[in-house]
């Protein structure tokens, strides 16, 4: 997703390389402090994908499966919940050198657009 790249702009520098569709690749232990700072500058983490490289491609690991509702709770209490299960989710799928992870994100001002499609 191409809209994400100005959503990650304050975690674009920890990317370790890109997609062919060029989103930014996070490997781990990086990721995790990606996370926090996706948490610092509420950013909310939707989802989380891993993938393996393969000389053909890449293949998906993992995909997480948290849906945390926007409801009655403050951004920041949102971007809290879903960073901590975006972090767990690492933390339980964490890859060696030959894998990398996607971030799925959303700033408030864009969260109300992402509900809609």
């Amino acid at each position: 997703m191409m809209e994400n790249l100005q959503t990650l702009k304050a975690v674009l520098p920890y990317a370790h390389g890109k997609t062919i569709g060029g989103e930014p690749a996070f490997v781990c232990p990086e990721v995790m402090d990606v996370l926090a700072l996706c948490t610092k500058h509420e950013i909310a983490v939707l989802g989380v994908e891993l993938f393996k490289a393969r000389t053909d491609g890449y293949s998906t690991e993992g995909i997480s499966v948290y849906d945390i509702p926007l409801r009655d709770q403050s951004w920041a209490e949102f971007v809290a919940q879903n960073n901590s299960l975006a972090l767990e989710f690492v933390k339980n799928n964490q890859g060696g050198d030959d894998h990398f992870y996607l971030l799925t994100a959303s700033l408030q001002a864009e969260y109300p657009s992402l509900q809609s499609q």
